[in-house]
């Protein structure tokens, strides 16, 4: 995050390695729309960052603009106009309901991550804070306020992502295919969630997946009514309240839409999603379908929202960069297609529709155990069991209970893989799985000379040097499997886990000492190729290096957010696992100590007192301001500011102290952490 700035009369630009970046503020005249209108198809990708603030302005972003990134500060950075349908135009006739729009996107590939959206007109007339008519539309950690008719999404495909959407009558509607995942949904008065209008050749219109719907309380809500014939709408797995009316949905007054409209029901959970008695012409849908439609790819087909290591993004590099991270991509679907083909054997052989879910709620076993154990039946069994688990791509999933037994043909590796053919975490670094697992058998190996447990190591190292990206870093997991866990992960220790344990192949040491030559010089590279990720990823602000975030960007090496909780950062706490690496390495590049210089200063300079920690049951309570001289620091600092920040995970914004944060949120996260202590020591 190496960025020069020149001032111009409204903006900032800089260039970096993804196309042209413009920094904004609010100002008297609508510096949003000025931005836009200087943009061409020739600029490329633009990513505009939006400084918290209220921008009061009427957008529109026409088809002849470049892909765009809107990057706001979640909850503080607001785009809000209050037109509504009744509103004239420069003609004196009303605009009508499309033209209401806070902001109108017909361009395709537009992004926007922490902004609120928002028409303040008010209740009892259409108005609408945002209308997309773009193809591939990203939404995430995005709010949406409005009354009647909120959210318009129109023509092609659009995805949500951990957004917010308020509103009161047929305030989500349009006809395009719209994917919703992990929103959270509130209805402000009676009315209807959706109004679809889908067209009779789509398979999908609107999918809500994992999305909690709220209301005020004592309302009339109707998950939807048929704007056209043809509407399709699913909720599947989400919390529905006890406002929803028993019979879900409306037909508009129309019975002939009875017969067309595709409306489904699936595991919902709450007060309001009892099936009993609603209308006769509530479609079934199977198990298998519901865990299919769960995957967005399979809703979009040839475009999935979730990738964020992407070919376009891979196109955009230097042709001798593009050849690298082309050929990881094909590695990454080729070692996908061969394990899943491995695990559709086993089923056709055992004659069963879908794999049985192993059990979860354990951890890697210990490598720290007596010699004399290693030896043990119980340890051999052990072993046994563990190998009977590993991927084939030579990893592990997490969370395994292998008090469990062996696995057997048939079972999945992953217990997080759910539905008939769910791939997730098959093969991951999160939670200590992989390496743990190979330091125990590594050892196992070391006491027993056990040639199962030196294959299953060989295959384990080779799992971790087939995973590291071309720069360095790694992935959550592997073979990628999109989202946010194909970011450069820091988080958790995954990618140092990683490094610590090719440094000891590297450098054979126990319990490594048997891997040969071309593994250990395999190690040896893969080592230096991180230390050199991990310089280049230190976050520089104002050109002063600081320390790093969480995850980072697997192409640019940029800070950037993972789940709700967990925003683009300064990370106190896992950043002291890349220090403590480094210091190990000091004398292997002359650019460690003056970094170790540049992230110790930091955590120095930006340690806060008066935090005295508790716990009421479950959550973790944070008393602020008092005199207690113990040092402290926020899991999350700000990337400008560089203050403590609260990000929440059911409200969606970020805080500036914990206690707003507790006020709106569960907090059994560690929002602040001493971890950094030692290092000022």
């Amino acid at each position: 995050m190496r960025i020069r700035l020149f001032t111009l009369v409204f903006f900032v630009i800089s260039l970096m390695s993804e196309g042209k970046t413009i920094s904004l503020k609010p100002g008297k005249t609508p510096v949003i729309q000025q931005a836009i209108d200087r943009l061409t198809k020739s600029d490329g990708f633009t990513l505009i960052r939006l400084a918290p603030g209220t921008y009061r302005e009427k957008i529109t972003i026409p088809t002849n603009k470049p892909p765009l990134k809107f990057v706001g500060n979640p909850g503080e950075t607001r785009i809000v106009f209050n037109d509504s349908a009744k509103t004239r135009g420069p003609d004196e006739r009303e605009i009508g309901t499309f033209r209401s729009a806070t902001i109108t996107i017909e361009s395709d590939d537009f992004t926007a991550e922490g902004i609120t959206f928002e028409n303040d007109h008010g209740p009892g007339i259409q108005a609408v804070a945002l209308s997309v008519g773009g193809e591939r539309a990203i939404f995430r950690n995005c709010r949406f306020l409005g009354w009647q008719d909120t959210l318009l999404v129109r023509r092609k495909r659009q995805f949500f992502d951990q957004c917010k959407i308020a509103g009161s009558v047929d305030f989500i509607f349009g006809d395009a295919t719209a994917y919703f995942q992990n929103c959270h949904i509130h209805c402000r008065d009676n009315g209807y969630i959706t109004a679809a209008s889908t067209d009779e050749d789509k398979e999908f219109g609107y999918v809500f997946s994992n999305c909690r719907i709220t209301s005020e309380p004592n309302l009339k809500v109707y998950l939807g009514r048929p704007w056209r014939p043809h509407a399709s709408v699913h909720f599947l797995e989400c919390r529905l309240p006890d406002t929803i009316q028993p019979e879900g949905w409306n037909n508009w007054r129309d019975p002939k839409k009875e017969k067309t409209a595709r409306y489904h029901e699936w595991r919902n959970t709450g007060p309001g999603a009892a099936t009993d008695s609603r209308v006769s012409w509530l479609r079934p849908l199977a198990p298998a379908q519901g865990r299919g439609i769960q995957r967005p790819w399979r809703v979009f087909r040839k475009w999935d929202p979730m990738v964020i290591l992407s070919e376009e993004r891979v196109a955009s590099l230097t042709p001798e960069e593009q050849k690298k991270w082309q050929a990881y991509l094909q590695r990454s679907r080729s070692e996908l297609n061969r394990s899943q083909n491995i695990l559709r054997k086993e089923l056709a052989d055992q004659d069963i529709d879908a794999p049985r879910t192993p059990k979860d709620g354990g951890r890697p076993p210990s490598a720290k155990r007596d010699p004399d154990w290693f030896r043990s039946d119980q340890a051999n069994d052990l072993a046994a069991v563990v190998i009977s688990f590993q991927t084939p791509n030579g990893g592990w999933a997490k969370n395994l209970d292998y008090r469990q037994g062996k696995r057997t043909p048939g079972t999945h590796w992953s217990a997080q893989s759910k539905g008939p053919f769910g791939w997730h975490y098959v093969g991951t670094l999160d939670n200590n799985a992989t390496t743990g697992e190979l330091h125990f058998l590594a050892r196992h190996h070391l006491e027993t000379q056990s040639s199962a447990s030196k294959t299953a190591v060989l295959r384990g190292i080779d799992f971790l040097l087939d995973a590291q990206y071309p720069n360095g870093g790694w992935p959550q997991g592997w073979p990628l499997e999109g989202g946010y866990h194909d970011q450069i992960t820091i988080n958790d220790d995954a990618m140092l886990n990683a490094l610590e344990l090719l440094n000891q192949v590297a450098g054979q040491k126990k319990p490594f000492t048997f891997v040969g030559d071309e593994r250990r010089q395999r190690a040896q590279k893969a080592v230096a190729r991180a230390i050199n990720c991990l310089l280049n990823a230190q976050i520089v602000i104002d050109g002063t290096p600081t320390i790093w975030c969480a995850q980072h960007d697997p192409l640019t090496l940029a800070p950037s957010g993972a789940r709700m909780q967990e925003p683009a950062s300064l990370s106190s706490y896992e950043s002291v696992s890349v220090i403590r690496f480094l210091e190990q390495m000091e004398k292997v590049d002359n650019r460690i100590p003056p970094a170790l210089r540049a992230a110790r200063t930091w955590y120095r300079d930006h340690a806060v007192t008066g935090i005295i920690p508790s716990r009421q049951g479950k959550n973790l309570r944070y008393q602020e301001g008092t005199s207690d001289p113990a040092l402290w620091w926020g899991r999350f600092h700000d990337l400008k500011t560089q203050t403590p920040i609260f990000p929440g995970a059911q409200c969606g914004g970020i805080h500036s102290t914990f206690q707003s944060l507790a006020a709106q949120n569960t907090t059994a996260y560690q929002y602040y952490c001493d971890r950094p202590r030692d290092l000022l020591r």
